[in-house]
């Protein structure tokens, strides 16, 4: 189960869901986190925790540091 996700960074929407996705060219499945109030979506990842981990970092975050 992946972490809880922190809002939409864009309209602050508070419900952000990981959803299933698909490469182009390959089958594999993937995951991202999308934001079904405006559209967001983060970066396309192998898991749902590498999906919230991703959705979840912020520009100022101090994990980056």
């Amino acid at each position: 189960m992946p972490a809880k996700l922190e809002s939409c960074p864009f309209c602050g929407n508070a419900e952000p869901e990981v959803v299933i996705t698909h490469s182009e060219g390959c089958g594999d499945v993937r995951y991202k986190v999308f934001c079904f109030s405006c559209g967001a979506s983060g970066t396309v990842t192998l898991s749902t925790e590498e999906a919230a981990y991703s959705w979840n970092r912020r520009a100022n975050d101090e994990r980056d540091n």
